[in-house]
Parts: structure tokens; C-alpha cells; sequence
């Protein structure tokens, strides 16, 4: 993780000149480099978000060089000032760097999203025009390379290709990556890339966060082509089930409650679909690939292998009974003609099929290929041989009940693009129409203006080790940021600290959710006057204003003065624990010198108080206390000798016990010298020490 203490304003560009301040506006640089490294787009002082692409070498290791032509300007790498080239490590997938640039233009900031090994490069070959109609939000992926080996990734990505969240599955496969209207998202895992593995739906929150699951229930199959999840919680999720006496692969459409009831099903078994079937050398004669509950509650179904999309009644109704087929739209069987389709085929293995609120079907056209399998239909001769169609299309179907008739309302090709399966037509807000291209990797999603004109198109560029990446579909979103920033703080050290030490807190943060760390900072500095536990509170803060707040713990260790005599005579324990020092003199009828020396633990300069108490025969000797030369007697008796000690530092007190002519050998004066810290709980050490005539 990257550690980072930053802290902004605001994002404003580069101050233009004035008439009354001639001088250019700084010019900026930011790259990135590093083993296995590269990064895109390429840089442009309007653009705030990279991305670098990396290999498993690159150890999660990125080193940024970024400029100013402004001499007095300040540039910060995860909120620390730098003068170069500087080297951030330890960086996790999806995590950015912060890159802050102050100079005279103003405030700018910048950030670097650490890729996963072996994600592509996604190059915007039409970026979007100023003012143009292109949807302002995110673009959801899942890029793979289909059943072929390789990496897996779950993506959000901006308009410059830019992932503003990306993730690698912990296992297998991911498709259908969507969001939901609560604010929350759909995705469907599975273990592995056989497409005959069962999947599971995940229901993710705002943050990305798995908070509900579905399979179907009673099936040995889930699928994972498309979900539909209902406000009342309930599920329409779909099988490919497997008929141990039909040797067929069946669709199976189930609608299920919260608690696992299974409250409606549909079976293609049921209908005789196989006899429509345009893929003959397969058992998987419907390949359900799309569901939507439409708005007269009745239900939406996409048929690749039947080259048509079925209206199914969920209820009874105008004398269909529940799970009838109320029309099908396309195939060997439509309830429609297609009177001005150019092509004359109506929908031919399309991959989804959906209605809009004006209540024409969006379709997301696929074609089909030439040879020994084509899946298209000749609407004049729906039961006569299939024919193929080497294009897709983006398909809009205006339906008139009455005459039965199927109007061609939208007919978009793009440089005759041709995905033979999978893909996406998803109508925006604005009018546009995003397309997620799947298999036809000359693009990966493009977004279309009312005339098919692309507004806006990004594609993978081949990464080491195998063809370009392609997404199953592409799906639009809002994609606010609401991941809050995580917070690794701790000590620089964490074995206790010294009182007094100063130590630096390692606010380490990391943001993935788009919208940039600002700020990753304590509270307070952290303090060691007191001895124990304490705590200080570091704050992250990301550019959406999502706030993570964490208390990080550490002990201050007490202090205690330590005394003893000069030679390490007796025991000497500080704190005098196991006792204290205790030492005997004679003083044979002369003078003797006796060395004490005193320190304590903690960091900084200490107080120490020094105090002696005398008992015996005390009348019989003459006590001198001597420190630096001087005589601080008076000060020891009173226990007012308080001398300024340093960290780490020893100081002296010397004691000159000379005896009285009066002095005999069985006299003896006994000294108690006390030491004690003034910082923290003032911890305190002893020597005794007896002297005798």
C-alpha cells in the first residue's frame, strides 16, 4: 500500500495569462516507469487519471517522475515533496498514486491507478467531442479472452480508458457486470472458463461489496447470460439445463423469491422450440442469452440458436395462459414480418433483445457466419434453408400488434463489424446507444449518436501472451465513488516507545474507488509524554468525500531513574524491583570517596531528584556531597538536588565520608540515596550504602 499524507483544496486548472501578468502559465510532466511498466493515455495537463500496466515483475513497484517549468513550484508523490524521480512500492492492484503539483497555475492534482499484471492497454480511438451527447459516467467490462487461458477482470473505466475501479476474480470467470437502480451492481461469477460450469449471481453494494447471492434452486445449472433483479427482492435468473431423457439442453427460466421459493417456471422443453431451432448439430437447441420482465409484466426472452426473441406471458391474459408464448419476433416461426429490413433476416443469433420506453426492441444483432452453420433465417422462406450474414448490427424493432408487422425504426453498422457471439445495445439516458462489440475485438465498446455515428469507441491494444481481451457486454453507470479509503497506520517502531521519544506516525492509505486520495492524515502528532497505551486517530479523505477514520494504538514505555555506585559494586536494579543496591565501606580511620551515578530511560532531558537520609552513627562522620566541583550537600539532605540529566546521558554525585577523631571502629553511618525521575509515573532507584569507622 501506498503510504500518503495529502491534503487539497481544490482541483483548479492552470491560470490562463492576463494583460496584467504576461507570463506563460507552468507546464506540467507526469510518467510513470518501472519493470514490466507502461502507462496510458498519453499525457495531457486536462487529463487527472492514468493507468500502469504491469507484469508480474513489476512487484508492485511504480517510479514517478513529475514537473513544473515553474521554479518555485512544489511537487508532492503521496502527499511527500520530491525533487525527482521517486520510487512507491508496495502498491496493490487497483490502488493509485497521488500525484499533487503547486504552482503559481494553482493546485493540480493527479493520480496513477496500479493495474493488475497483464491488464490491457485500452486506447480511445474516437475520444468524445467537446459538447458532444456522449454519456457522462463509466463504462462497466469484464475483459477475458473467452475460454482461451489467460487473466480475468471485473472493470470500470472512464472515458479515457482509464479503470476508475478494476478487480481480478478470485476464481474463474465474470460476466454480465451491470448496475442495479439502488445504487449497487450485478455481476455473475463462476469457477472456472469451461461455459458449462455453473455460475452464481452476486448482488454487490455501492461499494463493490458482495451482500446477496442467487442460483436457481432445484437445477443442476445456473447461467450466467443475464438476471433480473425486482425491487421486491426476487430474482428471474435462468439454466441450461441438461434432459437425461431428451439428451437436450433445455432453457429454463425461474422466478424466485427471497426465500428461495421458486414462485413461476418456464421450460423450452414445454414449447416444442426444438423443432425452431436454426443450430441442428448442437443439443443446446434455444441458448437463452437475455431476460426482461417488460412493461406489462409479461416476459422478454433472447434465443441465439432459434435466431428469435419470444414474449412469454407471466400471468394469464387475454386468453394466454401463464408461460404461453404471446409472439415470437424473428426465427422460423415469427408472429411478425419484417416488411423493410434490408436484410431480410429480422434478428439472427442476436444477443440481447430489450424493450425501450417507447416500447420498440432494442436488439443487439450478432449475424452469423457462412459454411456449414449459418443461424440466420430467410424471412420469405422462414422454414427453408438458413443463410448467413457476416455483420452485426444495432437493431431497433418498432412492433405493431395489429398488422403484425415488425418496423425497422434503427439499422447500425460499424465498419462492417462482425461478433460472432455475445455483445450489447444498451439505449442511455441522453439518446446514445452504448455497444459492447464481445467478440469483434476491433473495438470494445463504442458509443452511437441517433445516426449510428460513433461518438465515442475505445478498444484493447494485444497484451504479451495471447489476442486482445474482449468483454462480454459493456454496460453503462453512474459509477459515483462510494469505496472509502483504508488506512495502515502505525509507529515507526512497534516495540514500546521511549518517553519523550519523537516518532513519526506511517500514515499509509490507499484509495480505489475513482475519484482520488486527497488527504491521509493524523489527527495530532503523536505524543510520548505519558507513559502506557495511547492512541492517535488518523483521517483519509477521497476526492468523492468518502472518510475513513482509524485509532492507532501504541505504548509509551514509563521512565524510571537508575542509580548505582561507581564499579557496579552489589545488585543494581533499576526500579529497584528485586531490590536495591546495597554496599559496605570502611573507612579504616581516613577519608574515602565514594562515585554515584545516575541516568534514566527516557528520551529527553529529565529532572532527576536526589535525596539522601542518614542514620546511625551519624554524629561520628562528616558527609560531603560534591557534584561538578560544587558542594550540594544542603540540597541532597533536603532532597532537593534535582540535576538536569540528558537522554542517554550519566551524571555524578560524589560523597566524601571523612570521620571524626571520635570515630571508632564499631561506629557506623548508614546512607540512603533515592533517585527519581520527574517524567512519567517518576519511577525510583536506591542504594544503600554503610560506612564504617
Amino acid at each position: 500500500m501506498a503510504g500518503l499524507v495529502l491534503a487539497l483544496v481544490g482541483l483548479p486548472s492552470a491560470a490562463p495569462a492576463s494583460a496584467d501578468d504576461p507570463e506563460p502559465a507552468p507546464t506540467h510532466s507526469l510518467s510513470v516507469s518501472g519493470p514490466g511498466v507502461s502507462s496510458y493515455p498519453a499525457f495531457d495537463p486536462a487529463v487527472t487519471r492514468y493507468a500502469a500496466t504491469t507484469t508480474e515483475e513489476s512487484d508492485g513497484t511504480l517510479e514517478v517522475t513529475a514537473t513544473t517549468t515553474d521554479p518555485d513550484g512544489v511537487v508532492l508523490v503521496d502527499g511527500a515533496p520530491v525533487t525527482g524521480p521517486t520510487t512507491v512500492e508496495d502498491l496493490a492492484e487497483g490502488e493509485e498514486v497521488s500525484v499533487l503539483i503547486e504552482d503559481k497555475g494553482g493546485t493540480r492534482a493527479y493520480s496513477v491507478i496500479y493495474l493488475p499484471a497483464d491488464f490491457p492497454t485500452l486506447e480511445v480511438t474516437v475520444p468524445a467531442a467537446e459538447g458532444s451527447a456522449v454519456a457522462d459516467g463509466a463504462v462497466l467490462l469484464t475483459l477475458s479472452r473467452w475460454v482461451a487461458p489467460g487473466s480475468q477482470f471485473e472493470a470500470a473505466i472512464d472515458s479515457h480508458g482509464v479503470p476508475l475501479w478494476v478487480d481480478v476474480p478470485e476464481f474463474g470467470s465474470s460476466m454480465d457486470f451491470k448496475p442495479l437502480p439502488d445504487g449497487g451492481y450485478s455481476i455473475f461469477r463462476r469457477p472456472s472458463n469451461d461455459l458449462d460450469a455453473s455460475a452464481t449471481a452476486l448482488r454487490l453494494d455501492a461499494s463493490l461489496e458482495v451482500v446477496e447471492s442467487h442460483t436457481t434452486v432445484g437445477l443442476e445449472h445456473t447461467d450466467a447470460h443475464d438476471i433480473v433483479w425486482n425491487d421486491d427482492g426476487s430474482v428471474y435468473i435462468s439454466a441450461y439445463e441438461p434432459d437425461p431423457e431428451s439428451g437436450l439442453v433445455d432453457a429454463i427460466v425461474q422466478h424466485v423469491a427471497p426465500d428461495g421459493t421458486v414462485l413461476w417456471e418456464w421450460n423450452s422443453a414445454d414449447h416444442d422450440l426444438v423443432d425452431e431451432t436454426v443450430w441442428t448439430n448442437d443439443t443446446d437447441y434455444a441458448h437463452l442469452n437475455s431476460i426482461q420482465v417488460m412493461e406489462d409484466g409479461d416476459i422478454l426472452l433472447s434465443f441465439r440458436h432459434l435466431s428469435a426473441v419470444l414474449k412469454v406471458a407471466r400471468t394469464a391474459h387475454d386468453g394466454f395462459a401463464s408461460g404461453d408464448i404471446v409472439w415470437r419476433l424473428g426465427g422460423r416461426r415469427s408472429d411478425f414480418t419484417f416488411p423493410d429490413d434490408p436484410d431480410g433476416t429480422g434478428p439472427c443469433a442476436q444477443h440481447t433483445a430489450y424493450e425501450q420506453p417507447d416500447g420498440t426492441i432494442l436488439i443487439f444483432d450478432n449475424g452469423s457466419w457462412e459454411g456449414s452453420t449459418p443461424l440466420c433465417v430467410d424471412q420469405a422462406d422462414p422454414l427453408g434453408p438458413v443463410v448467413d450474414r457476416r455483420f452485426s448490427r444495432v437493431l431497433g424493432l418498432s412492433l405493431d400488434e395489429d398488422t403484425m408487422e415488425a418496423s425497422v425504426v434503427e439499422n447500425h453498422q460499424v465498419d462492417g463489424r462482425f461478433a460472432v457471439f455475445a455483445g450489447s445495445a444498451e439505449r442511455l439516458p441522453g439518446g446514445t446507444t452504448l455497444v459492447g462489440w464481445a467478440s469483434s475485438t476491433a473495438a470494445t465498446a463504442s458509443e452511437l449518436g441517433a445516426d449510428g455515428e460513433v461518438l465515442w469507441e475505445v478498444r484493447n491494444v494485444a497484451s504479451a501472451g495471447g489476442p486482445p481481451y474482449f468483454t462480454y457486454r459493456a454496460a453503462y453507470a453512474d459509477f459515483p465513488d462510494a469505496i472509502a479509503p483504508t488506512i495502515d497506520a502505525a509507529p515507526e517502531t512497534s516495540a514500546p516507545l521511549r518517553l519523550g521519544a519523537r516518532v513519526e506516525m506511517l500514515h499509509r492509505c490507499a484509495d480505489r474507488g475513482g475519484s482520488s486520495l486527497l488527504s491521509c492524515e493524523a489527527t495530532a502528532p503523536p505524543s510520548t509524554l505519558q507513559p502506557g497505551e495511547q492512541s492517535v486517530d488518523v483521517v483519509a479523505v477521497d476526492g468523492a468525500g468518502n472518510r475513513s477514520e482509524r485509532s492507532i494504538a501504541y505504548e509509551v514505555a514509563d521512565s524510571r531513574a537508575d542509580l548505582w555506585l561507581g564499579g557496579g559494586t552489589g545488585r543494581d536494579v533499576v526500579g529497584g524491583s528485586l531490590g536495591p543496591q546495597t554496599a559496605t565501606s570502611r573507612t579504616d580511620g581516613r577519608r574515602t570517596r565514594v562515585a554515584f551515578h545516575v541516568d534514566h530511560d527516557a528520551a529527553i532531558a529529565d529532572r532527576v531528584t536526589l535525596g539522601a537520609t542518614l542514620r546511625g552513627d551519624t554524629d561520628a562522620f562528616r558527609l560531603l556531597w560534591k557534584a561538578g566541583g560544587k558542594d550540594v550537600g544542603r540540597q541532597v539532605r533536603r532532597g532537593t538536588y534535582r540535576p538536569r540529566v540528558r537522554a542517554d546521558e550519566v551524571d555524578d554525585l560524589r560523597l566524601v565520608v571523612v570521620p571524626r577523631r571520635s570515630a571508632g571502629r564499631r561506629d557506623v553511618v548508614r546512607v540512603v540515596l533515592e533517585a527519581r525521575a520527574a517524567l512519567g509515573s517518576g519511577g525510583r532507584d536506591r542504594v544503600r550504602l554503610r560506612a564504617r569507622g
